[in-house]
């Protein structure tokens, strides 16, 4: 399987994809591979290649740029990751990942190509950052570091570049652990009693398949109609009654006072989740966090009137910013009128007056929870 040059060649594809066009790793991917006749191991194989050399390619290009001396073709440089991935993180025999990887270059570029993986191939690295060494922007460790502390950002940070796959549930359905346990929260019994429940940014379903599957009265909304479809799609799958409302979730079309339960899992940074979305440390902007944390402040004060009194809203994130969990949960506590629920049960850590697990807590992703009572 390791000298296929088909997977090779099916990995350069997406890659180039992704590079040239922006797309999204796991959009282009799994289409790919369903075309591509391959095995399900040489389909695994092209997963790591596609997703390892989207996660470090920070890495890759700081052992390829001491013996490059002019600009490369973006082409070429891809080919160069593709090799330098298999060589550092996979362990594939040198013979196997150069002469393979060099024989999908154009002909003009396999001299270089070959010169270039030979010496990287006994190249010993020494790591001048965390950020190169775990192939990140700057900004992130920075941030992880300053919000979590040195220790357990370098841990998170490891973590997410391990691949990791989901779980099912009892129900079938593929989740992460730590979204399980999100919905656990959702369908726990309390004072707030057992009857509607709203899932506000939904898509695409898996914690509101999961309220349904449990027999729970559930309306899933989403602003995408696109997204919806998968909320759709699952639910059939499940054969879940999962009704759907497209809607812009900071000006929801609801009755007030109807609902037991709201759940917001907002749109966030998530950089919880990197491992899961290999391209996505490449695209998210420090810039964004400011701009997604007053996004996350409004959904929550759209949700609560929704509630009976009594009844429990959760807030959760797929991050692990302080701007975007303790600092929403202060801003949302100062304006509106709501009563803690804390603490969280185990395997939440306390974060602030809600819960957090990060990536190496679970080997799973990261996620950050809050739970209020509508007073």
């Amino acid at each position: 399987m390791t000298e296929n040059i088909h997977t090779r060649r099916l990995a350069l594809s997406v890659l180039s994809r992704i590079e040239k066009d922006s797309a999204f790793a796991n959009l282009v991917l799994r289409p790919a591979l369903d075309a591509s006749g391959l095995d399900e191991r040489d389909k695994a194989f092209v997963t790591e290649l596609v997703y390892g050399v989207t996660r470090m390619r920070r890495s890759c290009d700081f052992l390829i740029d001491p013996f490059i001396k002019k600009k490369l073709h973006p082409d070429i440089r891809t080919i160069l990751r593709l090799g330098t991935y298999q060589l550092h993180w996979m362990k594939i025999p040198d013979h196997a990942a150069v002469s393979v990887t060099v024989s999908l270059a154009p002909r003009w570029a396999r001299g270089l190509c070959n010169a270039v993986l030979r010496k990287v191939a006994i190249q010993t690295p020494v790591w001048p950052t965390k950020a190169i060494e775990y192939s990140y922007p700057d900004w992130i460790v920075k941030r992880l570091e300053a919000d979590l502390g040195e220790n357990a950002a370098e841990e998170a940070l490891k973590s997410m570049n391990m691949a990791k796959p989901a779980v099912h549930r009892e129900d079938g359905y593929y989740q992460d652990v730590t979204s399980q346990l999100v919905s656990d929260l959702l369908t726990q019994e309390g004072s707030w009693g057992n009857g509607l429940i709203f899932d506000i940014c939904a898509a695409p379903g898996g914690k509101a398949t999961a309220a349904a599957s449990k027999g729970h009265p559930v309306v899933a909304a989403d602003l995408s109609v696109k997204r919806l479809q998968l909320v759709k799609s699952n639910s059939l799958k499940l054969q879940v009654k999962l009704p759907l409302v497209a809607s812009n979730g900071t000006k929801l079309p609801f009755r007030k006072g109807q609902a037991t339960r709201v759940l917001v899992d907002a749109p966030c940074s998530g950089l919880g989740v990197l491992r899961r979305r290999a391209d996505a440390r490449w695209r998210i902007k420090e810039g964004d966090i400011d701009d997604l944390a007053d996004l996350q402040l409004e959904l929550l004060c759209s949700a609560l009137p929704l509630l009976k009194p009594g009844g429990l809203l959760i807030y959760s994130v797929c991050t692990l910013t302080d701007s975007e969990t303790i600092g929403v949960d202060e801003r949302f506590r100062r304006r509106m009128k709501v009563e803690q629920v804390s603490p969280l049960p185990d395997p939440w850590r306390k974060h602030g007056e809600g819960g957090m697990i990060l990536p190496q807590d679970l080997d799973s992703e990261g996620m950050s929870v809050f739970c209020y009572k509508a007073k």
